[in-house]
């Protein structure tokens, strides 16, 4: 079995949102994009169901935990205090549960996060790009904005809404050769693919392939081949900076890279 997943969903915040956007909210595809990470083992809902009444039917198809919060007064969302204590006791009592997500853009989640990490759970947020703060981005090992969420599952039902802002590409470049100077400094050169991209993911948690258009890390990087070199061993990519000469040892069969020679990088 793969990792196991526990969701809390802010429900309150997230379809305030979508209806400020005059979007229609479907869970199933945000579901489906969890089941595809690991296997999704709770799943909850928090908010006042009197006044969310119409998306009962395709939460409850999910199989969604609906917890129900009354609210004082309009505009105040009683469900953070109520998510904060399910989600630390699932990292107390539930060992096998090692992904928590927190679905919402709200930055008193930030605190959350930063004590679950604590507790050895790996932290994935969502939530939508213009409502989430910065802080509870930061506070997460990995940040998902909502729209790429859904757009990886049904670009026709919600495509990424908006292109990545000016200067992100570049933001990105910057972000991949910081996390390549770290591991030169390191001495792990070249490093595998999937750990390079968990050490982008610890600099900046928001810092997602599938916004600039790609659907695996793989081809983000090649289109970077400007500044680094990729090569593949026993069926895994590794990278290094462009100007970095392999070892001796490298220059074997177990070394390709694409169509081209064996032991050279791509062009």
């Amino acid at each position: 079995m793969g990792s196991q997943i526990a969701v809390f969903i802010d429900f309150e915040n997230i379809a305030l949102w979508a209806e400020q956007e005059f979007l229609d909210f479907e869970l199933t595809l945000l579901v489906q994009y969890l089941q595809e990470r690991g296997v999704v083992s709770i799943i909850r809902a928090y908010g006042d169901w009197s006044r969310f009444s119409r998306y009962r039917e395709d939460l409850m198809n999910n199989a969604v935990d609906l917890i129900q919060v009354f609210s004082v007064r309009a505009g105040k969302n009683r469900a953070d205090i109520r998510m904060a204590l399910d989600a630390l006791e699932t990292a107390f009592y539930r060992p096998q549960i090692d992904t928590i997500v927190i679905v919402s853009g709200d930055s008193d989640f930030g605190p959350l996060m930063a004590k679950l990490r604590e507790y050895g759970r790996y932290t994935l947020g969502i939530g939508p790009r213009e409502v989430t703060h910065p802080l509870l981005v930061r506070a997460c090992d990995e940040f998902i904005y909502l729209e790429t969420a859904l757009g990886e599952v049904a670009d026709e039902v919600l495509p990424l809404v908006e292109p990545a802002p000016p200067g992100d590409s570049e933001a990105a470049r910057q972000l991949l050769l910081k996390a390549l100077r770290v591991h030169t400094q390191r001495g792990e050169l070249p490093v595998l693919a999937a750990k390079l991209k968990q050490t982008m993911l610890m600099l900046d948690s928001s810092f997602n392939e599938t916004a600039f258009g790609y659907a695996q890390f793989k081809g983000w990087l090649e289109q970077h081949t400007d500044i680094l070199a990729l090569f593949m061993k026993d069926f895994q990519l590794y990278v290094a900076p462009r100007d970095f000469t392999p070892p001796l040892d490298w220059e074997n069969k177990t070394w390709e890279a694409g169509s081209l020679s064996v032991g050279g990088p791509l062009p």
